[in-house]
């Protein structure tokens, strides 16, 4: 992944990071400045403006009918050649393909996507066996907590099994959209722009999607806001020209184990506090320098570590993330990090050489 040497990188840093957090903020010239530290009169506007493909706004996929979310992990054998050059038309189903890129290590690729139900992600799984040659050897990881998508956290686990009522809990339930919420929706990623509805800027640089003409804006705004306070829509994001960007990309599975039991109660049944671990991630603690700065929690924000993801599958992984660095020592620093947290046993790092699918949610 190059990087254009003629835009410094303290400005490109700015503007992806800023607006990977919050793409909503650019389609708003008072607010992108707020974002980024950038406004569209800096004299590098231009040159890092054309380093944006799209924005799109951030839900949780589960909402949009993509209830299988998971990770697969492959080993091509004697067919990297092939897998390296797949794209986006080698799936059988394009809007579930998310991500596909060449990694180091026992695998040879790791592929994001998201299925309707397990079935489907089953069928896929027949499918690519049969017709793609570089799925020699794969296992699937299955995506059961979502705790951080595309940079945006999700505090409200929702609830494993959505039918099962049976058993009073804190977390949300899958439920069904209505059409009010499936129109704002659709207008959402024609136009990114109308999440900021919500906030109490007045600024709009865009007119109400057709789609929308049934309802007047405060009934938009306030479905908008009800798709918020319930963590479906769940921010906005940016798809980047990666290979002008200086970031490499990364795996990382953590594995957790037990905390000691009671010495003076043997019989204590050691556990696993897993959403300890999940919390840590999200919101780490850090102790500023001497002088001030917080140089760790650089390596922990919302753009490093976009994904934080948890699952069933690969022995190492109970809790799987997705790192964006500068360099490769970064890794290392938040490897030792990591296994500093309570209850976390040991990591396992994948890097990855070649990004081949970059894609998001689509809408439903």
């Amino acid at each position: 992944m190059k990087n254009d040497s003629s835009i410094p990188l303290r400005p490109q840093e700015d503007f992806l990071r800023g607006l990977y957090s919050d793409g909503a903020a650019y389609h708003h010239d008072d607010l992108l400045e707020e974002a980024t530290g950038i406004s569209s009169e800096h004299r590098f506007y231009r040159d890092l403006k054309d380093r944006i493909i799209e924005t799109f706004p951030v839900f949780d996929p589960r909402f949009l009918g993509k209830k299988y979310p998971s990770y697969t992990f492959v080993e091509t054998e004697n067919n990297l050649e092939q897998g390296s050059e797949a794209a986006l038309g080698n799936f059988n189903s394009e809007a579930d393909a998310q991500l596909l890129g060449t990694v180091l290590g026992d695998v040879d690729l790791i592929h994001r996507r998201v299925d309707g139900d397990r079935w489907a992600n089953a069928d896929f799984a027949k499918w690519a066996k049969e017709r793609l040659s570089f799925f020699e050897q794969f296992e699937t990881y299955p995506i059961f907590q979502i705790a951080r998508w595309y940079g945006q956290d999700i505090d409200e686990s929702l609830q494993a099994n959505s039918e099962d009522e049976s058993t009073p809990n804190n977390d949300k339930t899958l439920r069904e959209l209505t059409s009010k919420e499936e129109a704002v929706i659709e207008a959402l990623y024609d136009e990114p722009g109308l999440i900021k509805l919500t906030s109490k800027e007045e600024s709009q640089d865009f007119d109400i999607p057709n789609c929308l003409s049934h309802l007047d804006e405060p009934e938009i705004e306030d479905i908008i806001q009800a798709l918020k306070d319930n963590e479906i829509l769940l921010g906005s994001s940016i798809k980047y020209k990666t290979q002008e960007a200086p970031w490499k990309f990364a795996f990382m599975g953590l594995s957790l184990g037990p905390e000691n039991g009671d010495a003076d109660e043997p019989e204590t049944e050691a556990v696993v506090d897993h959403d300890h671990v999940i919390e840590q991630l999200q919101y780490p603690d850090f102790d500023e320098g001497e002088d001030g700065d917080d140089d760790d929690a650089e390596l922990w924000d919302h753009f490093t570590m976009p994904f934080i993801t948890s699952g069933v599958g690969q022995g190492w992984a109970d809790i799987l993330l997705e790192l964006r660095v500068e360099e490769l020592n970064e890794l290392d620093e938040i490897a030792q990090e990591i296994r500093d947290i309570e209850y976390v046993e040991s990591t396992k790092t994948y890097m990855m050489t070649d990004l081949l699918i970059d894609s998001h949610t689509k809408h439903i």
